[in-house]
This record gives C-alpha cells, sequence and structure tokens, in this order.
C-alpha cells in the first residue's frame, strides 16, 4: 500500500522543491528543477502515453506530440511521482524494464487503488509547483488593476460582458507557450 501523503504534505513538497531550486517566480522553471535534480527529459514521440519514469528516476520520458501545456503539466507531474513514490516503488518492486511496455507491465503489477492514489498526489504536486499560490497570489495583486481597467475600457466601448470574455479566451489561444518555458505576453482589449 502506498504512503499516504496529505495535500498540505504534497503542497509543502512542491513548494519546497521550487524554492529549493531558486524557482521563486511563475512561470516555475520547470526544466531548471530537472537540471538540478538531475533528470535528463526524453523526447519519445507516440509512445501511447504523456509520460513515464525510467527506473532509476533519473529520466522522464514524454510525449513531444502533445501540447506544450500538456506537456510541461506531464513532466511535472512526473517529477512528482519521482519525488514522492520513488522510495516506495524501489523497495517494493521490482524495477527492471528497459521499454515502455516493461513500464506498463510493472504498472499491472501494482493495486489499481494505489495506482490512482499515486497518480492523484502527482497531479497534485504538478498542479502545485506550476501554479505555487504566493507567487500566484503577488501576480494576481499585481495585475488585478490592469485588468479592472481594460475590462472598464471595453465596456466604455460597449463591449458586453460575454464580449470580453471572447477576447480575453482568443488572447490567451494566441498566447499558448511554444517551448516548455512559458512567456508572460501582452494582450489589449479593443
Amino acid at each position: 500500500m502506498i504512503p499516504r501523503i496529505s495535500t498540505r504534505e504534497i503542497i509543502g513538497i512542491a513548494e519546497q522543491t521550487a524554492k529549493d531550486c531558486g524557482c521563486n517566480d511563475i512561470p516555475i522553471d520547470v526544466d531548471l528543477i530537472l537540471d538540478l535534480k538531475g533528470i535528463s527529459l526524453i523526447p519519445a514521440p507516440g509512445i501511447g502515453d504523456d509520460g513515464f519514469c525510467s527506473r532509476n528516476f533519473d529520466r522522464i520520458y514524454y510525449d513531444p506530440l502533445q501540447p506544450e501545456v500538456r506537456t510541461r503539466f506531464t513532466v511535472a507531474h512526473e517529477l512528482g511521482n519521482s519525488l514522492l513514490h520513488k522510495d516506495y516503488l524501489q523497495q517494493n518492486f521490482d524495477l527492471n524494464w528497459t521499454d515502455f511496455s516493461g513500464w506498463l507491465n510493472f504498472l499491472d503489477q501494482i493495486d489499481p487503488f494505489d495506482e490512482r492514489g499515486m497518480e492523484t498526489q502527482a497531479n497534485i504536486f504538478a498542479s502545485h509547483l506550476l501554479v505555487p499560490e504566493i507567487p500566484l497570489v503577488d501576480v494576481s495583486a499585481r495585475e488585478m488593476p490592469k485588468i479592472r481597467s481594460a475590462i472598464k475600457r471595453a465596456e466604455a466601448m460597449g463591449l458586453t460582458k460575454e464580449d470580453i470574455e471572447d477576447r480575453a479566451r482568443i488572447c490567451l489561444q494566441e498566447q499558448s507557450p511554444k517551448t516548455s518555458k512559458c512567456q508572460p505576453q501582452r494582450c489589449s482589449i479593443g
């Protein structure tokens, strides 16, 4: 049975991981964290899954055909599996797989309840690593006056709430990151 880690503990591990690696601002530099942890990122097009860790947890394989935003989450998720579950898996299972099919055979050995638990824990880790609370609050506080001002300008131009939301969605789609490192961009209304 996998060790049960509370959500608060997982959040703390994610925040401490970023802090230990000097990643205190968003977007979090996941590539830097991997480098400092000695984990290589290996593209594996068409692997049939978003990603997985090597048996030694020193490599993360990912499908580069997935959207970049998905890849960032996948990599953070696999880092979470490595940090949260490596010891348990190494102590309780034979980790001698050499390819993706071996990984799938290994997964078949894990109780489905435990597998879901590990996946949930890794998802919590990834979400809080990529969007840590403190920097998010700081960015929100800094950007909120600009957002309110843009909304007022849009309303003064006669745009409805739906028009404003549509333009915001279009802007976000246009700003979709082209690399694993997100770069903030500007978008204007009107």
